[in-house]
């Protein structure tokens, strides 16, 4: 009896679980249709194609569309009406300008070999195939090189190899008429529907974008930095320390600072903020790419799309930089304190009641302050956590101000971008004003410069300490250069940046509705304006390579020289003014092992030795720089390669004999179907393979499903494509398989209509077998090729970009080392190398974004080696370290060119060995990681100690400062001169750089571990060459390691780590799996060192 009821229980679990499943999946459906006007977006390809099938299947017998009609319902797929009118404009100019060029290529190739037709067809079918293989290299060279021209030159190969296969042997006027007809008609029906259905404009899309980014930017700033001021306030409800024992306790701690830390805070962890970064920057991609787009438009407005360019590009790519920098600075506030800080207690029999109890006795000062001040030490030796959190207490008053008055000037901003854009509603789901005074731009502008001012003022006070100072009687805290102060510096200066880029904004949107309001609001008609060498350098469609996987992007190099907001050479202009030494300036001070390399597009321009020459040399010079270009080329070879294997597919077409076999069994699919498979990579082209695969498979079935219902009834057929097509214009626009939804619309139409239109002889399922060989074909022969000749990986392609990363990380730091040759105080970074800084650190970023294009492609691959997927793991450690180091140094190099750098202006002739000793060993380390992961040749044992340079600079820099402060003072009066000297802005950003600095080592350490577990190291610890795997180099890395050790010291009775009280970072597991696995190894070795520290300075 239990058996049997036991066999009927599992159906009603299994139906329970499906039924589950099917609803958690149609709600996600439905919340996705509703955002970012998806279902509009459904709406409209759903009836362009639609009406462009009904018009496909009027029989008539002058019908124009004749029997390609199926090529208006591919128009539809690749030129969709889904987009906004900017989009759309640019894509079906491309799909337009590509059937023009290739309907006049294809139509001079057939003309030509009309002629010897008759006498000689071979040698007619000869001229077809010459023209067929320019077309194809044409194709493979723009496709490779270009990714923004995928439209252009996918319809041009696509008219070109329906015209050179075709049976006709003549050029006659029906056979024009066939082919560009159902083109141009679904031109006009996808630009009708755009227009006149749920019409989007770029303009209004700008303005509603670059609200959202900022909306973004500053939710992330506010919680980044309530995470890293309100310190332990910020945890779960159900945590049973009390906000009273969490508060830092110190002598002069009031009851006001009790209370605010006893409000109720969200729950924030590291792990949400760190996450919050990759969000910016996908935000800050579609806002700039809003802003390009806008410039297609035709816009109808009162203020051109152009004008929002110094808001939505410069500014908010300067606030998003800043932000992102305030997130580092709570990763390493998470480094030094932990997420969930939870009490040590001092005695094996202290429980949490009376830990808490003692804590809170000490707020009433009946026992010693928990913060022992320390009196100025001449080297630093560790992270403080009771410090720091003392700090932090001090400088929560002024970031309140300040991020009060932040907010109010972001929501004004927000305001005026609505109304000068027409925005209806705002990211709230509240309207729009329809208008601002301008009094009250000058109210918020100037309330915003006072609480920066404000904010200036009271952090330098709340710094010095004087109230805890008086209450220490005569005792001090240490404010002299070191890790707590480093960290503070970092928050409070790049909190301050972010808050001057919403300031700048405010004016810029001053400026915005003042032109608005001289304009009397009417719209104006504004003609496109397109940077034609900066459109051409970026995007790209869904279907192509983008364009961070080009050569150049791998490599770093960037073809865009134009200025943020939209003029060219203006800021070149400011920052290389005419008649100065580019060499000169650029490398002076610079080591020359850390020199940027000179390039073609960066170093200056000089005459090629052969002009001189004679004309014969000459030509023979240029012969071999041609012949050079061709052998280092991807983009050519690339090109040939697909030629080879079209041909592959295609030569029976060209065989008179076989050529009305090969039109009449379709081969055209096979060959169409090889060029959309053929990518740039192995990898991709497998990945290409199998979505097609899916795609192909269920459009055909549909398509065949679709004629067969009522044996071909076009009225039945229609309404059958018509239920076909919602779900994959679906998965076209509302997933991340557009690949899918694209090739299942393309055959389920071919499928359908070729068969209604009797396109060629056969029934339905004839038409779909054929178009399924036809893939399986295509595919398999694309696949064969891309692996058998010349084969490119997609992981050596991701290998070679981080290799280009890492040797402009180190371009990066060359130009930050300016001047440790020099022995003289930098007044300031000269323009030229902060021109070169920039450049390096976008060619940086260019780069790993090429690397992240490829790592998802390198597990679909096949590998001798076994399965990718645990390489990959590491690999995507590597691009999290470089993205970490690269947001680093882009915030030093901003806040000394902002505020000075204190120690450089005033002792860089006493510290430079220094700052020498510390950029050479950041320098041979990252170059011998470079040539580890290129040559794949183990790393060396012995590798300079970059930490160690680190922290002896510190030291001279504190014993430097102390030295001059005695002889100011003659010996009177030094701790006070001391604070307000390492206190002032400039000193204050010099903390912050070195703070910045500290990080920077930390990821490179990290780094050399990462490229350990793929190459190894030679050490003397198993042999000459240890290779550790991921999972033991994970496990070493374990917190529960740190904190068994410190417990059962703790259990003894003693405290070998004199850590005291210090709390301990544990997290909860939900938060630890949000922390990237390299902040979290990072947080440990911080940990690990400081407990090595404190032994050894208490053994001596």
């Amino acid at each position: 009896m239990s058996t049997t009821f036991g066999a009927r229980e599992e159906p009603t679990k299994a139906t329970k679980r499906i039924v589950e499943y099917g609803e958690t999946r149609f709600n996600e459906i439905l919340k996705n249709l509703g955002q970012d006007n998806l279902w509009k977006r459904i709406t409209k390809n759903v009836l362009a194609t639609t009406i462009t099938s009904d018009l496909s299947l009027i029989h008539e017998p002058n019908s124009p569309f004749g029997k390609a009609a199926y090529l208006s319902a591919m128009m539809t797929v690749f030129a969709h009406p889904g987009r906004r009118v900017g989009q759309l404009t640019e894509t079906l100019s491309l799909a337009l300008a590509g059937v023009v060029v290739g309907s006049a290529w294809s139509f001079l190739g057939i003309y030509l070999s009309s002629i010897l037709i008759q006498s000689h067809p071979p040698a007619a079918y000869a001229i077809r195939g010459i023209f067929l293989v320019i077309a194809l290299i044409m194709h493979g060279f723009l496709r490779s090189q270009t990714p923004r021209l995928w439209v252009f030159v996918l319809l041009l190969i696509i008219v070109c190899l329906i015209n050179f296969t075709t049976t006709s042997a003549r050029l006659t006027p029906v056979f024009v008429t066939q082919l560009l007809y159902p083109i141009l008609m679904a031109s006009s029906v996808i630009l009708v529907v755009n227009i006149t259905l749920f019409p989007e404009f770029s303009s209004s899309f700008l303005g509603k974008t670059t609200i959202e980014t900022l909306n973004e930017a500053t939710s992330a700033l506010t919680s980044a930095g309530r995470y890293f001021v309100h310190n332990e306030a910020i945890r779960p409800r159900n945590d049973a320390i009390s906000a009273a024992e969490a508060l830092p306790v110190v002598a002069n701690t009031t009851k006001e600072d009790v209370a605010a830390a006893e409000e109720p805070s969200l729950h924030i962890s590291i792990g949400d903020i760190t996450s919050a970064k990759s969000r910016l920057r996908s935000k800050l991609a579609i806002c700039q790419a809003a802003q390009n787009e806008s410039q297609f438009e035709l816009a109808v407005s009162v203020l051109p799309p152009r004008a929002m360019g110094p808001i939505s590009k410069r500014l908010m790519k300067t606030l998003v930089t800043n932000v992102i920098a305030v997130i580092g600075a709570c990763e390493s506030r998470y480094a030094l304190l932990g997420d969930i800080l939870l009490k040590v207690a001092e005695t094996a029999g202290e429980t949490e009641s009376q830990a808490s109890a003692r804590s809170l006795s000490d707020l009433d000062g009946k026992n010693e302050p928990d913060l022992k001040l320390i009196k100025p030490k001449k080297e630093i030796e560790y992270g403080d956590a009771k410090l720091l959190r003392y700090l932090l207490s001090r400088i929560q008053t002024p970031y309140q101000k300040l991020e009060s008055a932040m907010m109010q000037n972001v929501e004004v901003v927000s305001l005026c971008i609505a109304v000068a854009y027409d925005v209806s509603k705002l990211p709230s789901g509240a309207k729009a004003p329809r208008g601002m005074m301008m009094e009250e731009f000058d109210q918020y502008s100037v309330s915003l410069q006072d609480a920066i001012r404000t904010f200036d003022t009271e952090t330098t006070t709340a710094l010095e300490g004087d109230t805890a100072i008086k209450a220490s009687k005569s005792k001090e805290y240490d404010v002299m250069p070191r890790e707590e102060l480093f960290l503070i510096s970092s928050f409070l200066l790049n909190f301050r940046q972010a808050a001057t880029q919403v300031a700048a904004m405010l004016e810029e949107c001053r400026v915005l509705v003042d032109t608005r309001r001289q304009l009397h609001n009417r719209r104006h008609l504004y003609a496109p304006k397109i940077y034609w060498s900066k459109w051409l350098s970026g995007g790209g469609e869904s279907g192509a390579l983008p364009a961070s996987g080009r050569k150049a992007a791998r490599q770093g190099a960037s073809n865009d020289r134009t200025s943020e907001d939209g003029i060219s050479g203006r800021r070149n202009e400011l920052y290389c003014p005419k008649g100065d030494d580019l060499e000169q300036q650029m490398h002076e001070g610079i080591p020359f092992h850390m020199q940027p390399i000179p390039s073609e597009t960066h170093g200056p321009s000089y005459a090629k030795p052969y002009e001189i020459l004679l004309f014969p040399l000459r030509i023979r010079a240029q012969a071999a720089d041609i012949l050079e270009w061709m052998h280092n080329s991807e983009d050519l070879l690339y090109a040939l390669k697909l030629t080879l294997a079209a041909f592959i597919v295609v030569w029976p077409a060209l065989v008179p004999s076989l050529n009305s076999w090969y039109s009449l069994d379709r081969g055209i699919w096979a060959a169409l179907q090889l060029v959309f498979v053929f990518e740039v990579a192995i990898g991709t082209s497998f990945n290409a393979f199998f979505l097609r695969a899916i795609g192909t498979t269920l459009g055909s079935l549909w398509g065949w499903a679709a004629y067969e219902a009522r044996y071909g009834n076009p009225v039945v057929c229609v309404a059958m494509l018509f239920i076909g097509l919602i779900p994959a214009v679906y998965v076209q626009l509302g997933s991340k398989y557009p690949k899918v939804g694209q090739v299942s619309i393309v055959s389920l139409a071919v499928v359908a209509l070729s068969t209604e239109l009797q396109t060629v002889p056969g029934s339905g399922t004839e038409n779909f077998l054929k178009r399924w060989i036809a893939f399986l074909v295509g595919g398999t022969v694309a696949l064969i090729v891309e692996i058998t000749i010349l084969p490119v990986k997609a992981r050596t392609r991701m290998v070679e970009s981080l290799v280009a990363a890492i040797n402009k990380i180190g371009q990066m730091e060359g130009c930050i080392a300016y001047g440790v040759e020099l022995g003289a105080n930098i007044e300031e970074f000269p323009p030229k190398v902060l021109t070169s800084f920039e450049h390096a650190s976008g060619e940086a970023k260019i780069a790993i974004g090429a690397a992240e294009t490829f790592l998802p492609f390198c597990t679909t691959e096949p590998r001798l080696k076994g399965s990718f997927s645990d390489l990959a793991m590491i690999y995507t450690e590597i691009i999290f370290v470089l993205h970490q180091t690269v947001d680093r140094m882009n915030s030093m190099l901003r806040l000394r060119t902002a505020y000075g750098s204190g120690p450089l202006e005033e002792f860089n002739s006493e510290i430079y060995p220094y700052c020498r000793n510390l950029a050479g060993s950041i320098s041979l380390v990252l170059n011998a990681v470079q040539e580890a992961l290129s040559t794949k040749i183990p790393l060396p044992q012995f590798l300079p100690s970059a930490r160690l340079a680190h922290l002896r600079l510190i030291n001279k820099v504190r014993e430097v400062i102390r030295i001059c402060a005695k002889a100011a003072n003659n010996q009177q009066d030094v701790s006070n001169t001391i604070r307000q000297h390492v206190l002032r802005q400039k000193y204050i950003s010099w903390n912050a750089s070195s703070a910045a600095q500290g990080e920077v080592i930390d990821y490179i350490e990290e780094l050399v571990d990462l490229t350990k577990l793929i190459v190894g190291a030679n050490e003397f610890r198993s042999g000459l060459f240890m290779r550790p795997t991921y999972s033991v180099y994970a496990a070493k890395r374990r917190n529960s390691e740190v904190v068994a050790i410190i417990n059962a010291q703790v259990k003894e009775g003693r405290d070998d780590t004199g850590l005291g009280r210090r709390s301990l970072p544990i997290e909860t597991m939900g938060d630890r799996e949000k922390v990237p696995p390299s902040l979290r190894r990072i947080q440990t070795r911080r940990f690990d060192a400081e407990i090595r520290r404190r032994k050894t300075n208490e053994s001596q």
